[in-house]
């Protein structure tokens, strides 16, 4: 057995199944791939791993979801996702409770959901 990854863009009640492969390419911001019908936009996106048998899913092991912003011409907005990357790395370090709520309005001021708890 062995594991696969599927890419899931959520959109309103639609889910639109995207190749791994060009998934990776736009993540990785390579300039020859983008997605307009998108542009604008931040995209909900869920990464399903799932168990494979004979390359044929039979479990899902693990969903993991992110907001993929993009930019007007369809591909990912480096300056926000950089940003985002480097509160998000920066929260999971934090302990303090101030440095915790600190975080989160930063978290929504650059474009993310704060969270409240």
């Amino acid at each position: 057995m062995s594991i696969g990854i599927r890419v899931m863009f959520v959109d309103g009640d639609r889910i639109i199944r995207v190749p791994l492969r060009r998934f990776d390419r736009l993540f990785d911001r390579d300039l020859n791939e983008a997605m307009p019908e998108y542009a604008g936009q931040r995209v909900r996106c869920a990464m399903v791993y799932v168990e494979l048998a004979d390359r044929k899913p039979v479990e899902v092991v693990r969903i993991d979801y992110m907001v993929l912003p993009l930019d007007p011409e369809g591909r990912v907005d480096a300056d926000l996702q950089s940003r985002k990357l480097m509160l998000a790395g920066g929260y999971v370090r934090l302990r303090d409770d101030r440095h915790r709520r600190t975080a989160r309005r930063l978290w929504a001021v650059s474009g993310g959901e704060a969270v409240s708890r």
